[in-house]
Order: C-alpha cells, then sequence, then structure tokens
C-alpha cells in the first residue's frame, strides 16, 4: 500500500540509533522528499512480513546501510501526527550496534552512509537530531530491554489456521496499558466483546487517526475500565503475525499510574474491572496480555540498563 496516496492509516514505522565504539551514530542521507539532501537515522515502515518490530528495524538498517545490527533496547515511540509531513506516523526508536557487514549505500534511497559524532551532527530531517539529543539526555539512566519473543499465542495459533477476518494489506496500531495503582496492583478487564470473549485483558484499544499513543492510552482506559491515568513510560512495542484475528496489529504496551478510579459500569466491551496482585495473573488471560505481562516482570527485575 502507498500511504502517501492513502493517509487513512496510521502507518508504524521503525527508527535506529546506531551506535559504535567511537561514540559515533550511524546516518544516512536521503534521497528522496521530504528531506532530500538531509541526514536522518536509518529506518522505515513496518511490513505485514515482517516478523517483529525489531526484526523490520534489523531489516531497514541493513537495506540502507549495508549493516548487520543487533537491537539492545527500546528508546522511545514517537506519535506526534505533525511529525511527518506525508502521513501520520508511529515510530518506535531502538538503540543498537553494528555486528558486521560492508557500509554502502541503497540507490534510490540513500545517497550516503556515515557514523557522525554524537557532539557534531549535521542538519537533520524529520527530527531526528532531537531524538539523539534526548536519547543523550536519557543515556546515564539506562534505557528498557528491548524485548521480541516472536512465540505465537495460544489464540494466535487458532487465527493463523483461518487467516485475517478483515484487511490484511497494512498494519493497525493499538496501544495497551498496564495500570499500577498504589500498591502496585494491576487492572484487568474482563472482556465482553467478540474475540476471547470471557477472558481478562489490559484496557487498550486501536489509536485514531491524529491521536498520540498517550491520547489513545487515557481514552481507551477511560472508555473501558472508567479509570483516569498518568503516562509514566513505554514498555514495548508488540508485533507479530496473528495477535489480532482481524488485520496485522502493532501494539505499544504503556506503564501508567492510575489518577482516579471512577465507578464502574459494565459497558459493551468490558463486564468487569479487577485490580490483582503483579505475581498472580487472573485466568484465562486474553490475546497475548500474558506475554506483556512477562515483559513487564522482567522489567521489574532488571529495570532500566545501561548500553555495553
Amino acid at each position: 500500500m502507498n500511504y502517501e496516496d492513502n493517509n487513512e492509516y496510521i502507518v508504524p514505522v521503525v527508527d535506529a540509533i546506531i551506535l559504535n565504539e567511537n561514540n559515533e551514530v550511524l546516518l544516512v542521507k536521503r534521497h528522496k522528499n521530504p528531506f532530500s539532501g538531509m541526514w536522518v537515522l536509518p529506518g522505515g515502515k513496518i511490513d505485514v512480513e515482517d516478523e517483529s518490530a525489531p526484526a523490520a528495524a534489523k531489516r531497514e538498517v541493513k537495506e540502507e546501510t549495508g549493516l548487520n545490527i543487533e537491537i539492545t533496547h527500546l528508546f522511545d515511540v514517537y506519535s506526534d501526527p505533525k511529525r511527518d509531513v506525508r502521513f501520520h506516523s508511529v515510530s518506535t526508536v531502538y538503540i543498537g550496534h553494528v555486528i558486521d557487514g560492508e557500509i554502502k549505500s541503497q540507490p534510490g534511497e540513500t545517497d550516503d552512509v556515515r557514523f557522525f559524532s554524537l557532539s557534531q551532527l549535521p542538519k537533520m530531517g524529520f527530527g531526528h537530531k532531537q531524538i539523539i539529543e534526548q536519547m543523550q539526555k536519557q543515556r546515564k539512566k539506562g534505557f528498557v530491554k528491548a524485548y521480541d519473543d516472536r512465540e505465537l499465542s495460544v489464540y494466535a495459533r487458532e487465527w493463523e489456521k483461518n487467516g485475517y477476518t478483515g484487511n490484511d494489506d497494512y498494519l493497525s496500531i493499538a496501544v495497551d496499558t498496564i495500570v499500577r495503582n498504589k500498591k502496585g496492583d494491576i487492572l484487568w478487564t474482563f472482556r465482553a466483546k467478540r474475540w476471547c470473549t470471557n477472558t481478562w485483558i489490559l484496557p487498550g484499544g486501536h489509536m485514531k487517526l491524529g491521536e498520540t499513543v498517550v491520547e489513545t492510552m487515557k481514552r481507551e482506559s477511560m472508555e473501558e475500565a472508567e479509570v483516569e491515568v498518568e503516562f509514566d513510560r513505554i514498555l514495548t512495542t508488540a508485533y507479530g503475525p496473528f495477535r489480532n484475528p482481524k488485520h496485522p496489529t502493532l501494539t505499544v504496551v504503556c506503564l501508567a499510574t492510575l489518577k482516579q478510579e471512577l465507578p464502574f459500569e459494565e459497558n459493551i466491551e468490558v463486564s468487569e474491572r479487577h485490580w490483582v496482585p503483579v505475581d498472580n495473573f487472573p485466568t484465562p488471560i486474553g490475546f497475548d496480555c500474558e506475554k506483556l505481562m512477562k515483559y513487564y516482570t522482567e522489567f521489574l527485575k532488571e529495570g532500566l540498563t545501561q548500553i555495553v
């Protein structure tokens, strides 16, 4: 699908901050507009065929630079609808390093590929210079590990047999939220809607065109569970085949803190809400929420880690 001709959909993309032992960052000079002739981070659209978001980042870097990389950390997710003049994009920004390969540009895509000192960055497009500067400020605190578990859930294995029920030409984007209260308990909702009916899932739903990730997180938490939440950080972005039965879906997973809990009434999507200790998952769990919670328990143990 040519998103530049059809901007009815939010476009999921990946960008990679690839650092070397000299504290330099890998940049590519764009051939195409927008920002033709300017330097940017290597990256591009996530394809339906990609096995995961980190896999998409590795593919894009290989295509644009000739280098094979390892993804180690997730830096952040950028979702301002105005950050790309062509369409509303949601960019997952990873951090990694080169494993092997020979630097070479991609005709028609990149005119040059170089490592630049972090203290002497060139003029850059897509706001990538600001992203690198924000990464530098966060560096002493550390970053979230880049999770990349590609094992299909029980539901995904079943859905794979029948294929997608909807349009599988593009990726939709959803936001799931791990909401914590003062005791550290996790908010679960009992799903009343089709697909994984009568299972416990995390509050969440699909992004609307023009929304940011945080706006979607707050809207879905209120609509489904009638809770007001405060955004804390991005935990991961999860993508893989048949995570959703209707169409390929990239899910941004947020961590949030409860601000206010309103009286709950059963709605079209959720029949119950329940707070559960983090080490005591409810059953049965729908979609791949159990995997997302395993990521969260790993994060609680490891915290933020440094770039090696």
